[in-house]
């Protein structure tokens, strides 16, 4: 549940007060579950309904589908939550950059992006590295989530970064490799989060 769920909010605007109809909530199963609250009359409503999916679980036929990709790229089964993590770069030499990457706009309330990655780098940081960058498309600015990193530790680190509601942001994910057979760099990335 910490990275894939539903949750419902009903805003009553005319007292300015929510209540949470369904707190944050993850099942196996595609049972139907009612919800209901009381309403007053003359009162105006807005009802939330969230499905909120970090991008990388799923099953094992999983993709990077509606991800955009350069490079090499794959799916790994080594994973910081869930079954499955996004890879740039391989196991075996690349040459230069290898992206994932994705637009995307946070809704209300949101108000940071958050990732977790898992960098494997055989080399020094001068020729081999991981970066996570945060675009604000609609602000033309950009974010260094990571700056370049060389680790030899495949410890799961998190970064994050601030959103504005209603911009849009493209969020980089890039893995840099000089191509050079005895150091190959590989990075995993998972739990991509709006909170």
């Amino acid at each position: 549940m910490s990275y894939d769920w539903a949750t419902a909010t009903l805003r009553d605007s005319t007292t300015g007060t929510t209540s949470t109809l369904l707190p944050h909530v993850c099942a196996n199963n595609s049972g139907w579950t009612a919800i209901s609250a009381s309403l007053t009359g003359g009162d105006t409503y807005t009802l939330t309904l969230v499905s909120h999916d970090d991008g990388f679980a799923g099953d094992p036929t999983y993709t990077l589908s509606g991800w955009s990709t350069s490079g090499s790229t794959s799916i790994s089964s080594a994973a910081h939550g869930g079954g499955f993590s996004g890879v740039a770069g391989a196991a075996t030499a690349t040459n230069g950059d290898s992206t994932i990457s994705q637009t995307f706009t946070p809704g209300a309330g949101a108000s940071q992006v958050s990732v977790w990655y898992s960098n494997v780098c055989h080399d020094t940081v001068t020729f081999d590295w991981v970066k996570v960058t945060l675009t604000d498309n609609s602000a033309t600015s950009t974010t260094v989530l990571v700056p370049n990193t060389c680790s030899s530790s495949t410890a799961w680190t998190m970064a994050s970064g601030p959103v504005v509601p209603g911009h849009s942001y493209t969020l980089t994910l890039l893995n840099h490799d000089d191509n050079l057979a005895g150091d190959p760099t590989f990075t995993r990335f998972d739990d991509i989060t709006l909170t």
